[in-house]
């Protein structure tokens, strides 16, 4: 679904490859990768969606991923990147 890389001592970016279906599973991995980099100290994530308008399943909407993680230790900031209109209205949706 996407590659998690520690691209810095304090960076980290997660690039979803084309044609990605957002599901609770592939967010859990997701966090999970990046909480294991988290353990030699906290990460500014850069999140990047692919060009292409990215396909989610509804449980992912309302799911609470970040629910008994410890989110806050290891991550200091993150951006995410739409690149294409769909996926922006995506965000402001999922994000409000």
């Amino acid at each position: 679904m996407a590659a998690v890389e520690r691209t810095a001592p304090h960076f980290a970016e997660v690039h979803f490859k084309p044609g990605a279906v957002l599901t609770v599973a592939g967010i859990a991995a997701i966090l999970t990768a990046r909480e294991v980099m988290g353990r030699v100290g906290p990460h500014q994530a850069l999140i990047v969606f692919p060009a292409e308008e990215t396909d989610f399943d509804m449980t992912m909407i309302t799911a609470d991923h970040y629910k008994g993680r410890p989110v806050e230790e290891f991550t200091s900031s993150v951006a995410w990147v739409a690149r294409n209109e769909y996926n922006e209205r995506f965000f402001r949706l999922y994000f409000s």
